[in-house]
């Protein structure tokens, strides 16, 4: 039971929320969790609150913490009344039989910018200083060693700001050491070679939401069995890969909340947007952000908002991010058996089947440092197929630092002539024209349009026209009413095996990078990459290629006639 009259700060939050329920601040999952708790306090036959362990957290994180970053660099932490809450559930509850802490597992999903990997770190000091376990093992958990360190690094910054726990901790490269207990915090990562043998009372696992596999978590778990009173504490935004470790512990904690499994040991606490469409009214941003104003400016968060909700492309990562929704981009356009065993004829392109015949062209021209493609579409009557020729072009000096980051044998693609490397620092424009007006000669091909993005389309644009195709220059907006037809159709001719790729492997691996955001109302798609250097630059080019064909596909079939009783 609580052990004074003092308001604890779970009923100052649930005030706070039942005063907010009605301007779209709070979330289901927050109000479901907080509630339970506060009847708790007054009632609970297994578990008691003491108010003076989650106290004694408070005022150590407050007093003794710091913030390392931007305007309040250097400046206690103020914890917000969230986070007092969240930190009294988690210290405050302990069994009555034990005389242990209640909760072992915590699940903190906050949208990014939320101060969250700073809690963390904060939670972390005090239990390496203030919890008395002998030879205590703490330890940030994450995919990357990067990703893994940020807690050390936020802990490392906060040690040296203040000159007190400088003086009783040790800060090595990559640990940070109590000498009262023989105690220690260290990042650890999947990469680490061996995790066993270890004996972890704490650990907080970063952005879960990355981790692929699930093993960390799993040996991290089983690990604490050797300590009576551990705490796993799971931070992290939604995320993109489905069917992981985070899906998993998110679909566990759905049933706590909703007690179809009884679990008191595990504490869910969850910021997140209730439907997918109130992400269109501002306001509702805050149930998944509720350091909105604090930690998170209003205006650029307001400003990048506003440019998710014009800018269909932007608006998987904004609903990821910054809502924790799930997005509904996470199904492949194209499977990968599909990919496998469809549009796989190959054909001699020096043979009748491409020359003097109709094409239409496609270009998505990427920034001028990065990769960007060009594809010949032609349609062929004989077998109702299109034939593509596809090329790429890249910056010569950049080869090295994309084949390190896309993981693509971008040098053998050159070497195989289905890649074209660009001179110094920036993708030449002329060498890409060039390209267009040698292959229409080479085949003495007729040209129907050329397609390309409207976005940073002048140069392109220009030199098009110097070339002499200022007829047929083809701006496509890039927009879900131009653009969600043609993915449509196209998708109709790729599983019909309408298409020839002739064995360009560059191009069909850009078909397998390409996932869909969908409307479900009005049954839109849009394109985008898997991930970010899941390049989709071919598919794009061909988008625009075959739209330009539909667009004048009756004038073109007419001509496509012509040429053929001409045979």
């Amino acid at each position: 039971m609580q052990a004074n009259n003092e308001k604890t700060n779970l009923e100052l939050y649930y005030e706070w929320i039942n005063k907010n329920s009605n301007k779209n601040k709070v979330g289901i999952k927050i109000k479901k969790i907080v509630s339970t708790l506060v009847k708790e306090l007054k009632s609970n036959k297994d578990y008691y609150f003491n108010h003076k362990e989650a106290n004694k957290t408070i005022s150590f994180i407050e007093k003794s913490c710091f913030h390392t970053t931007g305007e309040y660099n250097k400046q206690n932490f103020k914890l917000e009344l969230w986070q007092k809450a969240f930190l009294e559930a988690l210290y405050g509850f302990y069994d009555k039989k034990t005389n242990l802490r209640r909760f072992k597992e915590a699940l903190l999903i906050v949208g990014r910018g939320n101060g969250k990997t700073a809690l963390a770190s904060a939670i972390a000091l005090k239990s390496l200083i203030l919890d008395n376990e002998a030879n205590a093992e703490l330890y940030s958990i994450a995919t990357k060693r990067d990703q893994a360190k940020r807690v050390y690094e936020e802990m490392r910054r906060m040690i040296f700001i203040n000159p007190n726990l400088n003086k009783i901790l040790k800060v090595k490269r990559d640990k940070i050491e109590f000498i009262h207990n023989n105690s220690f915090f260290q990042p650890l990562s999947s990469e680490t070679k061996t995790l066993d043998g270890l004996s972890p009372y704490f650990v907080v696992l970063d952005e879960v939401a990355m981790m692929e596999k699930r093993d960390i978590y799993d040996v991290m778990r089983t690990a604490t069995a050797k300590r009576k009173d551990y705490l796993m504490l799971l931070i992290t935004t939604n995320g993109s890969i489905r069917e992981n470790i985070f899906d998993e512990r998110y679909s566990y904690a759905e049933k706590v909340l909703e007690n179809t499994i009884k679990d008191n040991k595990f504490l869910p606490w969850i910021y997140e947007l209730d439907e997918r469409n109130e992400w269109k009214n501002f306001n509702n941003l805050y149930k998944a952000n509720p350091n909105l104003g604090i930690s998170k400016y209003i205006d650029n968060f307001k400003a990048e908002w506003q440019e998710a909700l014009i800018t269909p492309t932007q608006q998987p990562n904004f609903l990821i991010k910054h809502c924790n929704l799930k997005s509904n981009l996470d199904s492949a356009l194209f499977s990968r058996l599909d990919l496998e065993t469809k549009n796989n004829k190959i054909i001699n392109t020096d043979e009748y089947l491409i020359k003097n015949r109709i094409c239409t062209i496609g270009i998505d021209l990427s920034k001028t440092n990065d990769l960007s493609a060009v594809v010949f579409l032609i349609p062929n009557l004989d077998t109702n197929e299109f034939i593509l020729l596809s090329q790429f072009f890249m910056p010569e000096a950049r080869i090295i630092e994309k084949t390190t980051e896309d993981k693509i044998p971008y040098k053998l693609y050159q070497e195989q002539g289905i890649l074209t490397l660009c001179k110094g620092e920036e993708i030449n424009i002329s060498e890409i024209v060039n390209y267009i007006i040698n292959i229409m000669k080479k085949y003495n091909l007729i040209c129907y349009g050329i397609g390309y993005d409207t976005f940073n389309s002048y140069l392109l644009k220009q030199h098009l026209d110097n070339a002499g195709f200022y007829l047929i220059n083809n701006l496509i907006r890039f927009g879900v009413r131009t653009i969600s037809p043609i993915i449509k159709a196209l998708k109709l001719e790729f599983d019909d095996n309408k298409f020839v790729f002739n064995q360009n492997p560059l191009l069909k691996l850009h078909f397998n990078n390409v996932d869909v955001l969908i409307d479900e109302e009005k049954e839109n798609m849009m394109p985008i990459k898997r991930s970010k250097n899941k390049r989709i630059d071919g598919f794009i080019s061909l988008l625009f290629a075959y739209k330009i064909f539909r667009d004048n596909k009756d004038r073109i079939y007419i001509e496509l006639y012509k040429i053929y009783s001409q045979k």
